[in-house]
């Protein structure tokens, strides 16, 4: 039996949004920050993925969860205080190696890619389960939509795939990619036999994953599937996938609907 790992994938919304006039829920980063601290508290997960971090949520992140968790992170750019970090248990988990990409035709200096509108970065880390010696690749990414989202799936898999991801290391992929699941995007991964939506393989959970604080019905035509974790399923066993829908103390964490998996490393 290998190692079980918790994964969490959060987009926490980087506006102070005030009031909402439907839940009367106040949208503050400063109130939902106990809000996220309470998931992350209750679901106790090895590794964290979040989008839209922007300054103020570091500050909270850094004051709120560095007893447990260590965490790295990269703004966008330096005129875009947005970043996508990683957070992980520094107990069970080491750094072997870690880096940044940006989503474009030049990964490897700040840029925008195929035309987007804004810059779009993904974070990785290359972790050792400090008990076992097991490693694997965490990838955390929040793409634009469209083909621009199919292009960066593409350079994604290659990237990952250089520094020994599905053939040495199982790897997973977090992030809003705000493409639905019959996107071109989704099935790139899903397709290319090194990544695999976990929705997918679990029996597919067809809600929603986006909720604008609850304040729209379920049926509106805004709400979809825009969030995801995907793995490696030659080297992992997928076991266990939620989408997260908790009202904590006055509202919610996020226009965003969290996700917690629970995965083991394939011996």
């Amino acid at each position: 039996m290998g190692t079980k790992l918790k994964i969490l994938d959060y987009n926490i919304r980087c506006a102070n949004d005030g009031i909402n006039p439907v839940t009367g829920s106040n949208n503050d980063i400063a109130a939902r920050a106990p809000r996220l601290e309470a998931v992350i508290r209750k679901y106790d997960p090895d590794v964290i993925g979040l989008q839209e971090a922007s300054r103020k949520w570091i500050e909270e992140l850094s004051a709120r969860l560095m007893d447990t968790y260590c965490m790295t992170y990269l703004y966008r750019n330096e005129n875009s205080m947005e970043a996508t970090p990683v957070l992980w248990k520094r107990d069970k988990l080491a750094v072997k190696r870690e880096g940044h990409f940006w989503l474009s035709e030049t990964p490897e200096v700040s840029s925008k890619g195929w035309g987007a509108k804004h810059y779009r970065i993904c974070n990785w880390l290359r972790f050792k389960v400090r008990e076992t010696g097991e490693q694997f690749i965490f990838a955390n990414t929040h793409l634009q939509g469209g083909e621009i989202a199919a292009r960066s799936a593409e350079l994604i898999l290659d990237w990952l795939g250089e520094r020994g991801a599905f053939t040495e290391y199982g790897a997973f992929l977090t992030g809003d990619f705000n493409v639905p699941p019959e996107s071109d995007c989704c099935k790139i991964l899903n397709e290319s036999g090194k990544l695999k939506d976990i929705n997918v393989d679990l029996g597919f959970d067809p809600s929603y994953t986006n909720n604008g604080y609850n304040s729209r019905p379920d049926d509106h035509y805004y709400n979809s599937i825009k969030d995801f974790i995907f793995y490696t399923p030659s080297m992992m066993k997928p076991l266990t996938y939620k989408v997260l829908n908790e009202n904590h103390f006055d509202g919610w964490v996020s226009d965003h609907r969290g996700l917690y998996a629970e995965v083991e490393l394939k011996d």
